[in-house]
């Protein structure tokens, strides 16, 4: 097998040039406990562009089925943030920029062609075990 499934998912709409991109989605997932760890992370992060007068045209897309509630830290972060209840890939389409949950989101907005930064966090037992299976050097004057 070459290829991906989601190209022939998306066929007709990638051979359409893409509308006017503008604002920035987020794109937190869809199972109940990555959107518990994800989403007052990503307010904490709207938050902290508003505080610095960077105020961008904001929607959060919601997955099938998952309860606009567990979306509420989100859309509360700002007074202009957006639910986005359209299809994820139409939705990445449009965005000028997305910040989009580990996993298929991620391959569905590089098909998309937006520019996105992806996000992923674990549960605190994972992290605690991995922390002492893996080591990762670090340039010390490379870290912001």
């Amino acid at each position: 097998f070459v290829g991906h499934p989601l190209v022939d998912i998306h066929a007709g709409a990638l051979a359409r040039s893409a509308a006017q991109r503008e604002g920035l989605l987020f794109a937190p997932g869809s199972r109940r406990q990555e959107l518990l760890r994800l989403v007052p992370v990503l307010a904490r992060g709207v938050r902290l562009l508003a505080e610095r007068g960077i105020r961008p045209q904001v929607r959060v897309s919601r997955a099938p089925g998952v309860d606009e509630e567990l979306l509420r830290p989100l859309l509360a972060a700002a007074p202009d943030v957006q639910l986005a209840e359209g299809e994820l890939f139409g939705e990445l389409r449009r965005a000028r920029a997305a910040v989009v949950c580990s996993g298929t989101a991620t391959i569905e907005a590089a098909l998309a062609g937006v520019p996105h930064v992806i996000v992923y966090r674990t549960g605190s037992l994972t992290y605690a075990i991995a922390r002492r299976i893996a080591s990762v050097e670090q340039d010390r004057k490379s870290v912001v």
